[in-house]
């Protein structure tokens, strides 16, 4: 089963997504960076969704510093305020594939398989 890690600061939606894909996936939920890094130390997901605004460090911050703990991370960038600019900073920080919010669940799930196959 693969393991998806999910970072956002609205809770609601990561509850969401948990109880919509805990069926199909392992999933874990961090509300912050910080969160995020502590749930990697204990086990690498294999796939991670985070959220491009959050407090103290952002989607961005974030993916840069996990490049340095992942060779090839297969991160999903998602974000309500995704301009095309966001989406080309992300794309060139290493995103796998961006997402506006809302998204469907269908749209996040075939994006999903899509950066798990390579």
């Amino acid at each position: 089963m693969s393991h998806i890690l999910f970072i956002d600061d609205h809770e609601m939606l990561l509850e969401s997504l948990r109880l919509t894909l805990e069926h199909e996936y392992l999933v874990s939920l961090a509300a912050s960076v910080p969160e995020a890094f502590a749930l990697m130390a204990v086990r690498m997901p294999d796939i991670i969704c985070v959220d491009y605004l959050m407090p103290y460090l952002n989607g961005l911050d974030f993916l840069e510093m996990v490049k340095s703990m992942i060779k090839q991370p297969k991160v999903i960038f998602f974000s309500g305020a995704l301009s095309r600019r966001v989406e080309v900073q992300a794309m060139q920080a290493g995103a796998a594939a961006c997402l506006a919010k809302p998204f469907e669940l269908e749209e996040l799930k075939l994006v999903m398989e899509r950066v798990m196959k390579g």
